[in-house]
This record gives structure tokens, C-alpha cells and sequence, in this order.
């Protein structure tokens, strides 16, 4: 643990201390920070903060983010015993923060997955070719959250308008046609997905 007591300590950059303590991988705890002489930022804003201890949140080696804590009132505040009980709980909190993620990219899996199989249910179930091609970028708009989905049919040589949908229905035509060398042909030409 890395203490520093009335030293000059640069706050002007409001993530200086959280920096310095994820950097070397261990909490830091600044005591009488006013004596500085700096004008203290915490946070992104001017505060009269007196002591800052900062402990990183660290799961398997990766850094999560980090707990902050601040007194305003006694510049003597910060101690190893309340840097122990906060890398305890900085060691929940990082065990807390891996389930969310992990449950959170879980549950979007899942919902991509039920996208996907809805769409196969409409693929198999119409025959059709405009209600299935609007059910299909129906689906895709669920799938990615997008504003607007279009799709175009590729004969070889010319791309043509299939269908459109967007937030207040489907469309008859498209916004605008696919330009030659547009990202439209080269993709249809290529057969290779671009971002």
C-alpha cells in the first residue's frame, strides 16, 4: 500500500489518483490532501475533499474500475485498516461486477438466439417473398436495435429493392438506390460482410 501525506499530489486531472493507484495494482490513500496547496478536483468537480483513498477493482488479473471514497472533513481520515476493508470489499464488488457482465452477455446471446429462431419460423412458414422479406428484417431490426433495415436482391449484376422496414412501417421504395461502387455492390459482390 502507497501512502502519501502532505506531498504535492496533481489533482487537476480528476482521474490522477485512480490512475496511479490501477497502474501499480494496489490501493493508494492520500491523506491531508489541502495542504497541498491544490485546488482539489475529485471526481470532475471542485470539492473540499480532505483525504482520498482509491482501491482498483481486479478480477483475474484485469481491472475492472475502482472504488473512490473521499472525507471532506478530516484530512487525517485514511488508515491500513479501512484500506484492508476496502480491498475486501473491492474484491466483492469485482465478483459483482463479472456475474452482471456475464449475465448480461448471457441474456443477449439468448435474445439474439430467439431472433434467430423466430426468423427461421418465419422463413419456414411463408412462401411469399415480400412477407418473408419483411418479417425477416423485422426480425433483424429486433436483433440489432437498429433504426432502419433494408434488403436488396443481387442477380449477379444489378441489386434490386426488396423491401424496407422502418420505425413507422415498411416502405415501397428505398431511401436511395444502391450506388455501383457503393458499399451495397461491393458487399454483394463479394459475399463478405462490412462494418
Amino acid at each position: 500500500t502507497d501512502m502519501v501525506v502532505g506531498q504535492r499530489v496533481s489533482l487537476n486531472d480528476p482521474a490522477s489518483l485512480v490512475a496511479r493507484a490501477l497502474r501499480q495494482g494496489g490501493p493508494l490513500f492520500v491523506n491531508d490532501l489541502q495542504s497541498s496547496g491544490e485546488g482539489v478536483r475529485s471526481l470532475g468537480h471542485a470539492t473540499s475533499t480532505q483525504a482520498m483513498l482509491v482501491v482498483p477493482i481486479i478480477r483475474q488479473g484485469q481491472s475492472l474500475g475502482a472504488l473512490v471514497i473521499g472525507d471532506n472533513h478530516n484530512p487525517q481520515r485514511f488508515g491500513y485498516g479501512d484500506v484492508a476493508a476496502a480491498e475486501l470489499l473491492g474484491s466483492h464488488l469485482a465478483i459483482a461486477i463479472e456475474n452482471a457482465r456475464l449475465y448480461e452477455s448471457e441474456h443477449r446471446r439468448s435474445t439474439e438466439l430467439e431472433a434467430l429462431h423466430q426468423a427461421s419460423l418465419v422463413v419456414t412458414a411463408r412462401l411469399e417473398l415480400q412477407s418473408l422479406l419483411e418479417a425477416i428484417l423485422s426480425q433483424a431490426l429486433k436483433l440489432v436495435g437498429a433504426y432502419d433495415a433494408h434488403i436488396f436482391l443481387y442477380d449477379g449484376e444489378r441489386l434490386t429493392f426488396g423491401a424496407a422496414i422502418w420505425p413507422d412501417g415498411r416502405r415501397e421504395a428505398p431511401l436511395a438506390e444502391p450506388r455501383p461502387e457503393g458499399l451495397a455492390y461491393t458487399v454483394a459482390r463479394t459475399g463478405e460482410r462490412m462494418v
